[in-house]
């Protein structure tokens, strides 16, 4: 599944405010919402989740975001078990959640939740995550990882492309099958189900 650059328009309807991972963490346990949704625990008191496959919420998560582009979510930790409970998940979950506001700059993480219909059982996603509106950015992110605990570095398998508030979300899959687990190159799932395969640093250049 990001720098956020929002418009003071919607800044000032939204009261958003950066907040720690703990409050974050507790916004979230009080949401309630089903398995796919980007929640931004920044947004008033209770936050509020987003479902970019529901087209209402899709155009707002996207105008919340977007200086004029694109906008690119990608997360940061690689958490598979959909919950945060045991001491090890919510220290990985802490750890993303200050790089993205430290390390990466990004005032408004935002927690990512995303079911795999493709497993099954269906391999839930609960992750920290973040928008990236500079096209190169997204780039780099994505193709060089982030450093872990201990100086490793993890790559992502996919990030989420939003063209426009009016297009469906398409998404980037690292293939990750170089000699220290590394992507070699980009899957791209196309709208239509299908995928193809392009070579890795080229996959800003697909259309």
């Amino acid at each position: 599944m990001i720098q956020v650059n929002i418009s003071s328009r919607h800044s000032k309807i939204l009261n958003r405010q950066p907040i720690q991972f703990s409050d974050a963490k507790n916004k979230h346990e009080r949401l309630g919402k089903g398995d796919n949704y980007s929640f931004d625990a920044s947004i008033d008191k209770n936050g509020r989740a987003y479902d970019v496959n529901i087209p209402a919420e899709r155009k707002a998560f996207y105008n919340l975001n977007s200086t004029a582009g694109p906008i690119y979510v990608l997360a940061n930790t690689k958490n598979t078990t959909g919950k945060w409970e045991t001491q090890n998940e919510i220290a990985e979950a802490k750890f993303g959640w200050e790089q993205i506001q430290n390390e990466y700059d990004k005032q408004y993480p935002l927690i990512g939740k995303y079911a795999d219909p493709n497993c099954s059982p269906p391999t839930i996603s609960l992750d920290t995550s973040y928008v990236i509106t500079n096209e190169e950015e997204a780039g780099s992110r994505f193709e060089a990882g982030d450093l872990v605990d201990g100086g490793k570095t993890r790559w992502q398998d996919s990030i989420m492309i939003l063209p426009s508030p009016d297009s469906v979300p398409v998404f980037y899959e690292n293939f990750l099958d170089g000699p220290n687990g590394e992507p070699s190159r980009v899957v791209v799932r196309n709208t239509d189900g299908s995928y193809s395969d392009i070579p890795n640093q080229a996959w800003r250049r697909h259309g």
